[in-house]
């Protein structure tokens, strides 16, 4: 910016900023930071406050039309639902070698699968039960016996959440959770608008379990996703870390 500045205003280019003036400016501005741009879609570029305020009031009326007002005065009754992949063979972005190397190779595990983990939350802070979607068409017996008993494990031939996952998640985790921790139903169960989510034998499944599913306005979950703001970004970072130490220490191993 500065230098279009001396271009255009000054018209002769003056100096090139280098990396020694880049890490000068930094620490001349301590208020500015480095940080890795996530991508988003350019609808969710695009959405506005009151965008979300006006989602806000809509929903509280249909709620308070079909009578359910009194639960969004108990958090115990308002649950958020969210998920994230996590890769199975993360690309490697670099790697130090000898400058006289000409290529620089990673053995390839032929895995492009991920793992979906949905996990869900009162407004309390209680935590549900995840749910694991593994990338099996069979889930290995060993692998079944390795999480805890109350969690969900289903699987997929992608290993992404699926109508049929979800459902089987709601029936076998969400709602027994629900009458183990005797809660009152129905609860409000936030999730965003995938198609998973938003089928209509899981609506009529749930409004049958007590449980009245509702949509998050479209395009911005990466703004009012509790989960989603506060915990994710550094889990897949960890996860991400953790699986090429693996692979390093196993590899050509999927």
């Amino acid at each position: 910016m500065l230098q279009i500045f001396v271009r255009f205003v000054i018209v002769k280019t003056v100096f090139f900023a280098g990396y020694k003036w880049y890490r000068g400016f930094l620490r001349r501005h301590p208020e500015i930071s480095v940080r890795k741009p996530e991508k988003v879609s350019s609808a969710a570029a695009t959405v506005e406050p009151e965008d979300i305020r006006r989602w806000h009031r809509m929903v509280g009326a249909n709620l308070e039309e079909e009578g359910y007002a009194e639960i969004l005065k108990d958090p115990s009754r308002l649950f958020n639902g969210d998920e994230f992949g996590l890769v199975l063979d993360p690309e490697t972005k670099a790697v130090l070698v000898p400058k006289k190397t000409k290529n620089a190779y990673q053995i390839d595990t032929g895995s492009k699968k991920s793992i979906t983990v949905l996990n869900s939350y009162s407004a309390t802070g209680q935590a549900v039960p995840p749910c694991v979607i593994l990338p099996y068409k069979r889930i290995p017996a060993e692998v079944t016996k390795s999480f805890p008993a109350d969690w969900g494990v289903g699987k997929t031939e992608s290993g992404w959440m699926t109508t049929e996952a979800f459902s089987g998640y709601i029936k076998k985790v969400f709602h027994p959770f629900l009458v183990q921790e005797n809660i009152q139903l129905p609860v409000i169960f936030f999730v965003d608008g995938h198609k998973s989510h938003t089928a209509f034998e899981t609506a009529e499944e749930c409004t049958k379990l007590g449980i009245i599913l509702v949509c998050l306005y479209a395009n911005c979950t990466h703004i009012i996703q509790p989960a989603d703001v506060a915990i994710y970004r550094g889990l897949k970072a960890g996860w991400t870390k953790q699986v090429r130490i693996w692979q390093a220490r196993n590899p050509g191993i999927s």
